[in-house]
């Protein structure tokens, strides 16, 4: 990456200080102006905590924010993982950060357009719509058709056909609008974000100021009149990052205000790809036998499924991630926090539409014999920062020994699962390249 000073923060810690490269404290306050982080703060009373996770981009330095519990060991390398991480999402998956999108549209850097325009550029050059008229010279490579069909013809004393010109094919190129925004889209893509990350190339161009209304009315048009798809998607990209840009921008984004969603879905892609493992390390490593079916199941967020809670009422539930196997039902839950605190009612709620389930109130999901015979295997998925480590936060098996009301409760115990948060990023970009 380029060599700039760096701060780094994570997500969740109060806007008070950070690190640089030294290990220093830096009394953030005092290098930036904390507007550019208005959008991606929380303020609950006096204090004010970060909500984001990514980099930004300013004039006097460039803020690394990392998720929650991940462990700073080497700072360029572990800033590189993350934008690895980062970049890898949005390109392959761009609906993970949809919340960017449509919540805070000209915030964040458009990189899939970047990319998209740098790929058309590489391949194919800047673009161009070549006509080819006919003129009437002497020099260059001769158009006999064009010159038998359209040259006034004379028959000179000796009786020869004589042409009194001769036509030639030129090469005119159209559209140098659409040629200056794909060298506009790449110059600032590179001296603006791509330099910071040694991603793209090295494009100068100097341009002139761009009305941006005009520029998107024209090549909307394009796009409505081409027939290509490889035209229309550039035209689009140029489009979305017109839409981005802006020459009077204090700071620019590259992440996501919405970790907890993205932590969400690439720990059950972790799920589905290391259950057997997962389950070995929840049974604390017993030789029992484990189900074969594991190593085809699939996690899944469940809706529309119903259970009954105590007092036999129905009950709504969307599951985040259950699946359910020959010999157990899993009930996972992934939560993006610091530190775990409180008890999660959710959980239990969840526990109790299992346990009261039948057949016709889940959708013929489960089944009365799964309830009875099935093991129910309920746990919470958090970051950790180094080791993987389980603890037990509810066992309630022996209370329907002492109480014959908590009979629905006599099989709960549900755990915490901590799972380095390292070890996901880099499983994300591993499955994604």
């Amino acid at each position: 990456m380029n060599n700039n000073k760096y701060i780094y923060i994570h997500d969740g810690d109060l806007l008070n200080n950070g690190i640089d490269d030294y290990g220093n404290n830096v009394i953030l306050k005092n290098v930036i102006d904390e507007k550019n982080l208005d959008f991606c703060t929380n303020r609950i009373g006096e204090s004010t905590t970060i909500n984001y996770v990514g980099f930004i981009i300013l004039k006097s330095c460039i803020i690394v924010s990392f998720p929650k519990k991940y462990k700073i060991n080497d700072f360029k390398r572990d800033r590189e993982l993350l934008w690895l991480f980062i970049r890898t999402l949005q390109v392959k998956d761009n609906n993970i950060f949809l919340d960017n999108i449509h919540d805070y549209d000209g915030k964040f850097f458009p990189l899939t357009a970047y990319i998209d325009v740098l790929k058309y550029y590489l391949l194919n050059g800047l673009y161009k719509v070549e006509l080819h008229p006919y003129n009437h010279n002497n020099r260059g490579r001769i158009s006999w058709s064009h010159t038998f069909r359209r040259s006034p013809k004379l028959i000179n004393k000796k009786g020869e056909i004589v042409f009194k010109n001769f036509y030639k094919k030129d090469t005119v190129n159209k559209d140098n609008i659409i040629s200056e925004l794909m060298e506009f889209v790449l110059s600032d893509g590179y001296n603006r974000f791509g330099k910071y990350f040694n991603f793209g190339i090295n494009y100068n161009y100097r341009f002139k100021n761009i009305n941006k209304s005009k520029c998107i009315y024209v090549l909307k048009k394009k796009k409505n009149e081409s027939n290509k798809d490889t035209e229309k998607n550039l035209f689009q990209n140029i489009i979305n990052y017109l839409k981005w840009y802006d020459n009077n921008l204090s700071g620019i984004y590259f992440g996501t205000i919405n970790f907890q969603s993205v932590w969400e879905k690439i720990t059950r892609d972790f799920l589905n790809s290391r259950i057997v493992d997962i389950v070995k390390f929840i049974n604390n490593n017993t030789d029992e036998q484990i189900d074969e079916h594991l190593k085809h199941i699939k996690f899944e967020k469940v809706k529309q499924l119903y259970g009954k809670d105590a007092d036999y009422t129905y009950r709504y539930g969307e599951y985040d991630d259950l699946c359910i196997t020959n010999q157990n039902i899993f009930i996972f839950d992934a939560k993006y926090y610091n530190k775990f605190e409180s008890l999660d009612y959710k959980q239990i709620v969840y526990h109790m539409f299992i346990s009261g389930a039948n057949r016709d109130n889940t959708n013929g999901l489960i089944s009365e014999s799964d309830v009875l015979n099935k093991k129910k295997i309920n746990c919470l998925i958090l970051p950790s920062s180094e080791n993987m480590k389980i603890e037990s936060m509810i066992d309630m098996r022996y209370m329907s020994e002492i109480n014959s009301g908590f009979e629905i409760f006599s099989d709960l115990q549900i755990y915490l699962l901590y799972i380095p948060i390292k070890i996901i990023l880099n499983y994300s970009i591993e499955k994604i390249n």
